[in-house]
């Protein structure tokens, strides 16, 4: 009977022990990886840098006092694209691993046109595409080389710059700032004719 009731003791305690057992959690990054690219310059005198910073921290802080240099131009900021459309922000943290470009003075701006359909398909099928272009480009130039825009019982009137279609893009136009256009459309209408054909209509 003791022998019972000791294997009961045990086997309770034991129980007790693995119900409150502390269990390991699965721990949250505390760093990620920066890279930056000097794109034809250095950074620090290499042309590429790779750095741990803390989750959350400031990444223009952390990189603010990097020297960054290319001969015959000057460094203008850094990038997430390489088209310099996407620019670091003074306030942007590290949140899982990113890469960052180096942006210089003689390098050509490039911005975005994105295409809204506007219920309709693009010219790749879309409804929305978004295409890069070199800054002061003729927006017209570059769409009118796209396959029209088409939707089913609609006759495309052209592109705008807003869904009211008041705003025209003109072939005059230039990029200089990233935009959205819209396709216009009118509803394809029929007139019925009825002919009596030698009798009358009541």
């Amino acid at each position: 009977m003791k022998k019972k009731i000791l294997f009961c003791t045990i086997s309770f305690l034991l129980l007790l022990f693995i119900i409150k057992a502390p269990t390991k959690e699965v721990e949250a990054a505390t760093s990620y990886t920066l890279t930056l690219e000097g794109r034809g310059g250095t950074i620090n005198g290499s042309k590429r840098s790779t750095i741990s910073v803390t989750a959350g921290g400031n990444i223009y802080n952390t990189i603010k006092s990097f020297h960054v240099s290319k001969s015959g131009t000057t460094f203008q900021g850094w990038y997430y694209d390489e088209d310099g459309t996407n620019p670091l922000k003074t306030t942007d943290t590290m949140t899982h691993a990113i890469t960052l470009y180096a942006r210089y003075s003689n390098d050509v701006k490039r911005y975005t046109i994105t295409m809204n359909s506007n219920g309709g398909r693009n010219y790749n099928g879309t409804t929305v595409t978004t295409i890069t272009v070199a800054e002061n480009t003729k927006i017209m130039s570059v769409i009118s080389t796209l396959n029209p825009a088409n939707r089913t019982g609609y006759t495309f009137l052209g592109w705008f710059y807003d869904q009211n279609l008041k705003n025209a893009v003109t072939n005059s136009q230039t990029l200089t700032s990233n935009i959205t256009i819209y396709a216009g459309w009118a509803e394809i209408s029929y007139s019925l004719t009825w002919n009596p054909n030698g009798g009358y209509f009541r």
